[in-house]
């Protein structure tokens, strides 16, 4: 091994970067989505919506999950079932607008959006009770 090498070998490396901050509940569990395309609800363009995941309830949980009936793996949240589950949360917090509105009538890049924003919560949500239920 050259001198070179050795020295590179025994001086501390620096850390090249920090390490990002865990995504955690709280971060995602309410935002709001701005539309590329506007829903049309009560006569009145929506160009965005606000989610709060925390103002569900259990059967509203339910209700989107049990909406695909083609799901068949119940690790796997299906694209069906999480516009479904981000359709509640928004209309929840969203004014002029309910879940059917917005399930009928977003449009496809939004569609994608609000499919990653679902099931980025239900993953950390479950990750979030798995430590507290088994202590990981």
């Amino acid at each position: 091994m050259s001198e070179e090498n050795k020295k590179q070998n025994e001086q501390p490396q620096e850390p090249s970067a920090q390490q990002p901050a865990p995504i955690t509940l709280n971060m995602i569990s309410k935002g709001t989505l701005e539309l590329a395309t506007p829903i049309r609800a009560r006569s009145k363009d929506v160009t965005a919506l606000h989610y709060d995941f925390t103002r569900l309830t259990g059967w509203e949980y339910a209700e989107a999950m049990d909406s695909d009936p083609a799901a068949r793996n119940v690790f796997v949240v299906t694209k069906k079932q999480a516009i479904c589950l981000f359709a509640a949360a928004a209309a929840k917090v969203t004014p002029d607008v309910d879940a059917k509105d917005i399930k009928e009538r977003i449009g496809l890049a939004d569609a994608q959006r609000a499919v990653q924003v679902a099931t980025l919560f239900l993953t950390t949500s479950a990750r979030e009770a798995g430590r507290n239920t088994y202590g990981e």
